[in-house]
This record gives structure tokens, sequence and C-alpha cells, in this order.
């Protein structure tokens, strides 16, 4: 017997047939009030590995509460236990891969960034759901199944992608003597990510910009907070 599917927006894959789980409320999502305004400021910075993001993140905010703009940073993973078990174990199966960050996510969407932006702040995130969506699906796991277990994130307003070639990443994060390289190590994994990123925010259609991080970091610096400044609400 066939199963057709029905996809509920933002991505959550629904066998037919199961939609009354949904409609008598068995599966509940987070209440988060504010998603549905037009606007608030949710602003990510994302990029393959060794691109900068962390740092431009952390300077992009400093600048934003020197200029008295309300503004925090969160970063993904966010809980320390999911982030520590990341770290031990960088080729983990990329379906449990995306399943921890899903989880680590929830948690940070529910209980700490609709919170910040409910009362009003510019929020700086280091990666989003995005990464799930890149990273985790080139290392196999299924695009439809990353997708649907994010489907409850919180889209980001605005996305910046720092981009930078593989072979400077890799030299990047060759100089990080604590990273774990393994698969980051190959430039044709960092290659498939890099056009990943693209082929991703064209087809999801999040307002997004490109900005060159091969340069220093006070070129790069000096654009983000450019385009960012422009795209406030």
């Amino acid at each position: 017997m066939s199963m057709d599917k029905r996809v509920l927006p933002p991505g959550a894959f629904i066998l037919k047939g199961y939609d009354y789980i949904l409609q008598q409320r068995y599966i509940d999502y987070p209440n988060i009030s504010f998603i549905n305004k037009n606007k608030y400021n949710y602003i990510v910075i994302e990029g393959i590995d060794g691109a900068g993001k962390t740092t431009v993140a952390q300077l992009v905010v400093s600048e934003l509460k020197r200029r008295n703009i309300d503004s925090e940073l969160v970063y993904e993973p966010y809980t320390e236990e999911i982030r520590t078990l990341l770290n031990r174990s960088p080729d983990i199966n990329p379906i449990v891969e995306a399943m921890l960050f899903a989880a680590d996510r929830m948690y940070l969407h529910s209980e700490v960034l609709s919170k910040m932006l409910q009362d009003g702040k510019v929020v700086i995130g280091d990666r989003s759901f995005i990464a799930s969506i890149v990273y985790q699906v080139v290392r196999g796991a299924p695009e439809e199944f990353v997708i649907s277990i994010n489907s409850f994130a919180i889209k980001p307003s605005l996305i910046i992608l720092l981009d930078i070639t593989p072979e400077t990443a890799i030299e990047r994060l060759e100089r990080k003597k604590s990273k774990q390289l393994l698969h980051l190590e190959k430039p044709s994994y960092l290659l498939n990510v890099r056009q990943r990123y693209f082929d991703v925010l064209k087809s999801m259609g999040i307002p997004h910009h490109v900005i060159n991080a091969e340069r220093n970091i006070n070129a790069v610096l000096e654009d983000v907070l450019s385009v960012i400044l422009k795209n406030l609400v």
C-alpha cells in the first residue's frame, strides 16, 4: 500500500492519514507567539568551517552595543552538553548529528531566542538550522529528514554568508591546534559544503548577502556591519 506525503510548512513531512494527530494536538509544537510577526531582527552568520563566523559574530555584537543597539549573540550548538558530545565525536553518524543539533536548537529557540526577539533585541546568530541542511546532508543524512526535524526553527530575518575557498579554510583550520579535522581536511568535502550553502540559500528564499571573507577581518567586519545596519527593522 502506498503512503502519500503531505508537507506542513516550513518542512515537516507527515504521512497521509496521520494528519489527525496534529489536528487533535497529540503533537504540540512550541508556542512561539512572535513567529507570525512580520518584523524581527534575527541575523545569522553562516559559512564553511574556517570562514571566521564566530569572530565576526562577536565583533558585530560588540559594535552594535557600542552604537547603543540592544543586541545579543547566540551560537549553535548552544548547550554545553551537546557541544561537548559533538566535539568529542567529529565523525559521528550524520543522522545522529542532525538529531543532536535539532534538539539543541529546539531548546535555544523555545527557551532563549524567542524571548530575546519578543523583547525587541537584535539577535546575531553564529550558525542556524541552515547549517544542518548543509552539513548533515552533505555528510549523508536525508534532506527531507533534516528539514523535518528542524520544522520548528525560527527563520532568520537575514543570513550573511562568509565565503572563502576550501584552500583558505584548510589553512586556517590547520592553525587551530584544538580542531579535529577528519572529514574537514578534505578539499572536496569543503567544496561540496560551500556549493550547497549557495544552493540552499537560493532555495530557502531567506534574504541573504554573500561577503568575501578572504580579506582581513576589519574589511570583512565593515561590510558585514554595513549590510546589517541597512537591514534592521
